[in-house]
């Protein structure tokens, strides 16, 4: 074969208006689902079907392509048909406040019952100071009392009867009985008593140790009495407040009779609160006062309150669907807070707080993968919810151990929920081979391709998604060339006259932009998922176009190009000056314009390099100046040694190589890596052993295999516009051109200037399935004649070390290259 010229129709594909059967957008349905994504859509249809363990779903795809709305909509659109999951709710452990209790109530019944137990508290705090203060409390408490101190009194005469018979006062102190000895009714001070006489002392001592013994004797026995009448206290304490409370906990029983776990809630809430009145005894807290005070106190009312960590209401529609922007640990696993009391962080149960996974159990969980990722803990804390079911709320500290505040171990609750991440292919493989847990817990993946298939159908579709943007956001119709602009546009990011980009984020952008150059742009987007605000009001000022052109495209297009391109118009007057060494004409050995691609953002364009080659008697073999330099990346030193592998078998079949060349990538200080410029290098290669010189008026692109094969690159539009850049800046001659593998030809979608300069004759795209085929074209003779060349010089290099090991009597070593490590 040989090198072939291509037409310029051949180096786009234009859309036909006419085939998609319409004037403009407004005609046409707007397209209700992504188009051509069957397969993810099949995967998340069926990971939302399937209930058992571990289906969870890991939405895979580049940024722009719908994954992240296609996901919600079939999340939402799931959900709707499934039932509301139950409230959640915390209460106090009154055995273990430590430990608070787990209540799962029917949707909507969390709220009420929270209000009810605090509407509770209040008419206790009301009511139980009322009993407390009746007439008929008060006659039981002052018989109790009253019989104590009639036994008291029965305990104490003999006694009492003795110290007086001793003239002994009796004085209660908070030391206990003491007894002084008095004259005249007036007790003695120590200088009296020690004024008395010995012997009347003595009588002092002896009768107080007489009346102490009695005083000793009955002491046991008030004891006994004073704890009759605390428990006699403590039981009408708690008769008193189990006749006020009995009524209010009734009703609440009646209501809420059929949730067994409340009613057991119930229970305990009365039980403690009787056993907490009951601890009140013979001091003053029993008093109507004392008592109103103790429980109008926040802690009193905390005591017997429900805290709704998740509500729902009874008429929602539909399992919850949870997005989660910001997946920390605590907003993923919920939290417990605190608060400063007297200095002291403390906590109880009400201050426990729902997660994500809590808010979303029953339903779905929308997370995006890389941000859990990238918050400490967090993805550890989702893994563990999924394996175990369930979710355990701690201090994020606890894990580390970081926690010395008391803290709550709250009843873990148990977890329904359907977790969908989503992020780009490289995260997913990453987390395939790197952690074993992956796919056990996300056993679904659902792969949004980056580019569709370009058809008749895919190419109404698309327009359908036009009309969609342009319904949803108020903006004027797109024509049916316009629209065949977009789609030409769509399959130029996708590199490929056969595909579409399904990056539609980018055509919807683009939309905006046309309808902004047709001047009909009233609609903002209102955040980067692709959703828009309301159509613009009337009267704002903005004057809408009827319908938008194919030049209202082609303008936005160039805007966009414009706004991103500043680097490759200064590399443009880096050629202009010549500052950058480019040959567009003419010819020169060992020498190939290759062609390199610069990415900046989401900008690509690419620079003529100059690929030179010098050639040697010597035994180093191919030498990569750029790899020498640790500037090649292994790809383009994997090529390099792939060029060797050409050069011995094609030349080298029954003798060596006494050959040393050093291949380089002039004015190229940067990394060095891909093997699109072998065939360049190639080229150069053999140009520069024969001595024949090559056109410089043509650029090179392609790989090239052992046996010489052109094997196909990527960027390649942008390759050939660069070169035609640096032509059209030096003179457009009509020879000039580049060529590319011919199994490139189908990604050649260049820009309407190069498709012009194409028809004019200007310039010319080729492509070559073999080394044989670019070594006609470029250096102008058959390819035999190049390789006759190449070896007879090759011979001479064989020849002349011969030569060279005789003369030094064979201490010149083997002219084998050295073999040299990749």
């Amino acid at each position: 074969m040989s090198a072939t010229r291509l037409p310029p129709e051949a180096l786009h594909r234009p859309a036909d208006p006419a085939a998609l059967d319409f004037a403009t957008t407004a005609e046409i349905e707007p397209l209700a689902r992504l188009p051509g994504q069957e397969r993810p859509l099949e995967a998340l249809a069926f990971g939302l079907d399937v209930d058992s363990a571990g289906f969870n779903i890991f939405v895979v795809g580049e940024d722009g392509t719908g994954r992240r709305a296609a996901a919600l909509e079939a999340v939402r659109q799931h959900a709707a048909g499934r039932p509301v999951p139950d409230d959640l709710c915390y209460v106090n452990n009154f055995a273990d406040p430590r430990r608070p209790r787990l209540l799962r109530v029917p949707p909507g019944v969390g709220r009420r019952l929270a209000e009810d137990m605090e509407g509770l508290a209040a008419q206790l705090a009301a009511e139980l100071p009322r009993v407390f203060g009746s007439d008929e409390y008060r006659a039981q408490r002052t018989a109790i009392l009253e019989r104590l101190e009639q036994r008291r009194a029965e305990l104490f005469e003999s006694a009492e009867e003795a110290a007086e018979r001793h003239d002994l006062a009796v004085v209660q102190s908070p030391q206990g009985i003491l007894l002084a000895p008095r004259r005249d009714g007036h007790l003695l001070t120590d200088e009296q008593l020690s004024a008395l006489p010995a012997e009347q002392r003595e009588e002092y001592e002896e009768a107080r140790r007489e009346v102490q013994a009695l005083f000793e004797e009955a002491l046991p026995k008030l004891a006994e009495a004073m704890t009759e009448a605390q428990r006699a206290l403590r039981e009408l304490n708690r008769r008193t407040a189990g006749r006020a409370a009995a009524h209010l906990f009734g009703v609440l029983r009646a209501r809420y009779g059929s949730l067994p776990q409340v009613r057991t809630f119930l229970d305990a809430a009365e039980a403690d609160l009787l056993e907490l009145i009951g601890k009140l005894t013979i001091t003053a807290e029993a008093e109507p006062a004392a008592l109103a005070q103790a429980m109008a106190t926040e802690e009193f009312q905390r005591r017997y309150m429900v805290n709704v960590i998740v509500a729902h209401e009874a008429d929602d529609r539909g399992a919850p669907v949870i997005v989660e922007p910001n997946p920390s640990f605590s907003r993923l696993n919920g939290r417990i807070e605190h608060r400063v009391v007297q200095g002291a962080l403390v906590t109880d149960f009400l201050m426990i707080r729902a997660g994500a996974l809590l808010a979303a159990n029953g339903g779905y969980l929308v997370v995006d993968a890389l941000e859990v990722l990238r918050r400490p803990l967090a993805w550890d804390a989702l893994k563990r919810a999924l394996r175990q079911g369930e979710v355990r709320l701690e201090e994020p500290g606890a894990e580390l151990g970081l926690v010395s505040t008391v803290s709550l171990e709250p009843e873990p609750v148990p977890i329904d929920v359907k977790v969908v991440l989503i992020g780009p292919p490289i995260l997913h493989a990453l987390l395939s081979a790197l952690d074993p847990d992956f796919d056990r817990i996300f056993k679904v993946k659902a792969d949004f391709s980056p580019t569709l298939a370009r058809s008749t159908e895919s190419e109404r579709e698309f327009a359908r998604f036009v009309a969609s943007r342009c319904h949803a956001e108020g903006l004027p119709p797109f024509d049916a060339d316009a629209v065949g602009a977009l789609i030409e546009y769509a399959s130029r990011l996708a590199g490929d006259q056969t595909r579409l980009t399904a990056r539609l984020a980018l055509i919807a952008d683009l939309v905006r932009e046309a309808a902004h150059q047709a001047g009909g742009n009233g609609v903002p987007r209102a955040a980067d998922n692709g959703e828009a605000r309301d159509a613009p009001a009337e009267g704002d000022g903005r004057v809408a176009a009827a319908t938008v052109t194919r030049e209202n495209v082609e303008a936005a297009i160039r805007a966009r190009i414009r706004r991103a391109n500043r680097l490759e118009e200064e590399l443009h007057r880096l050629i202009e000056t010549g500052a950058l060494l480019v040959a567009t004409r003419g010819e020169a050995v060992g020498q190939v314009n290759g062609l390199s691609v610069i990415e900046v953002g989401d900008y690509a364009f690419a620079r003529p390099v100059r690929v030179t080659a010098s050639v040697a008697m010597g035994a180093r073999g191919v030498v990569d100046i750029e790899r020498e330099s640790t500037l090649g990346g292994p790809i383009h030193s994997k090529a390099v040694l792939i060029l060797s592998g050409y050069l011995n078998r094609r030349y080298g079949g029954d003798r060596p190589l006494a050959l040393t060349a050093s291949l380089a990538f002039e004015q190229v200080y940067e990394a060095v890596e891909g093997d699109s410029a072998s065939m360049a290098e190639l080229i150069a290669l053999l140009s520069a052993v024969s001595g024949l010189p090559v056109r410089q008026d043509l650029a090179v692109t392609g790989s090239v295999d052992q046996h010489g094969n052109a094997q196909p690159v990527g960027g390649v539009s942008e390759k050939v516009e660069g070169f035609f850049h640096a032509c059209r800046i030096q003179g457009l001659t009509g020879e000039q051109g580049v060529t590319v593998p011919a199994r490139n030809a189908p990604h050649l979608v260049l820009r309407p200037e190069v498709v012009a300069a194409a028809s004019r004759g200007e310039f010319h795209v080729y492509t070559v399935d073999h080394v044989d085929d670019a070594i006609e074209l470029l250096f102008r003779r058959p390819a035999a004649e190049v390789h006759d060349a190449v070896a007879a010089r090759l011979q001479d290099f064989v020849e002349a070390w011969l030569r060279l090991r005789a003369e030094a009597g064979g201490l010149v070593g083997s002219p084998l290259p050295e073999r040299r490590a990749a």
